[in-house]
């Protein structure tokens, strides 16, 4: 597996995405729910990690999901119709304004976190082979899996982790 930097470095070059600022502490702006591990702030185009609390590589799944956030908001604020359909990204800006974290029940449902869930079972799959179990409407995950996965084929995204690894180790 990629060092947890690299990693981030893949996935933004993966959706086409400007890097986001990675935290590890919280400051006064940049906190998160006690129902977090991790969080972003897609706005400021920034994530909160809190690395102490993942075991097993967990963490490379959150930060996927988190990612995707990131991708997801700059895909609405910059319209870009090229990368998701207009009834997606119309979707997506008012899941961002409607938008309910962790501490309200069933968050997980929203189209936003069904696509973040979705992007990183997918990523995980084709990566490690491993499925992992996600909380939310299991119809909608396995919609927008077949979606993800049609937009970006396992081909695309192994040969996007090959070229960070064979850059990563040629340093």
């Amino acid at each position: 597996m990629l060092d947890f930097k690299t990693y981030i470095d893949f996935l933004c070059d993966l959706l086409t995405i400007d890097k986001p600022t990675i935290l590890y502490e919280q400051t006064d702006i940049f906190t998160m729910p006690k129902t977090a591990w991790m969080r972003s702030f897609p706005v400021e185009n920034t994530i909160l990690v809190n690395l102490s609390v993942y075991k097993n590589g967990l963490e490379y799944v959150a930060i996927t999901h988190e990612i995707r956030h990131i991708y997801q908001y700059q895909v609405v604020s910059q319209f870009l119709t090229d990368l998701e359909s207009k009834s997606t990204i119309r979707e997506w800006r008012k899941g961002f304004k409607n938008y309910k974290d962790s501490t309200h029940e069933h968050y997980e449902n929203q189209s936003l976190e069904v696509d973040a869930n979705a992007f990183a079972w997918y990523i995980t799959k084709v990566l490690t082979g491993r499925e992992i179990v996600v909380n939310c409407d299991k119809h909608a995950l396995a919609r927008r899996i077949r979606q993800i996965a049609s937009d970006m084929p396992a081909e695309e995204v192994l040969e996007g982790y090959s070229y960070f690894a064979d850059k990563n180790r040629s340093f």
